[in-house]
């Protein structure tokens, strides 16, 4: 699977048609897809609120104790990060946690698309799930990377262009029974 950047309310913006090709362009990588997901969020929210914690562009981060006590950043962006990684996995998000409504406005945005996405593979797997035994046969190795459409030709003894065919119409046909499950959301920014 080629890395790709993925950027909180890019999935969630797209048609469902975009979204179902999206899915099935990650057939195969699904889960490691997601779990980037999430990992590129945790990173982003942990980052911003570093960065947010600075006062100005001129301080450069160094503290000076006067309390006494002592402090362990690595432990406190673990803590922070796992923190995160619980929001995402409870599905709940709360004020006390984040504060600042951009803040909590993204990290909501970006769990809903998380479990969205799951969801919608999920409805995606079913309906390839039902095709016929053939088709799900010839599509299944197709999406996930294991066969190219000169393999299916070889084997089919067909013509490339007549397995790319068989290919498109049974993504066609896939795509006019799965579309009416996915529905168009309307995000607002979270500032």
């Amino acid at each position: 699977m080629e890395a790709k950047h993925i950027f909180i309310g890019d999935y969630i913006k797209k048609s469902p048609k975009e979204r179902i090709y999206q899915l099935l362009d990650n057939y195969k990588d699904f889960g490691r897809y997601r779990e980037t997901y999430k990992n590129n969020v945790v990173d982003l929210m942990v980052a911003m609120r570093e960065y947010n914690l600075r006062p100005s562009d001129e301080d450069l981060g160094v503290r000076i104790q006067t309390t006494g006590g002592t402090s362990n950043i690595t432990a406190s962006k673990a803590l922070e990060r796992v923190s995160l990684e619980q929001c995402f996995e409870q599905m709940k998000v709360t004020k006390e946690m984040f504060p600042d409504s951009y803040e909590l406005g993204l990290i909501s945005t970006a769990i809903y698309e998380w479990d969205l996405m799951a969801k919608e593979h999920k409805i995606l797997a079913g309906f390839i799930g039902l095709m016929k035994p053939d088709e799900r046969s010839l599509f299944l190795p197709y999406i996930r990377r294991e066969k190219r459409v000169a393999d299916i030709a070889a084997e089919l003894c067909l013509e490339w262009e007549s397995a790319n065919k068989k290919v498109y119409r049974i993504r066609k046909a896939l795509l006019k029974e799965v579309l009416p499950w996915f529905k168009e959301y309307i995000i607002t920014d979270p500032s």
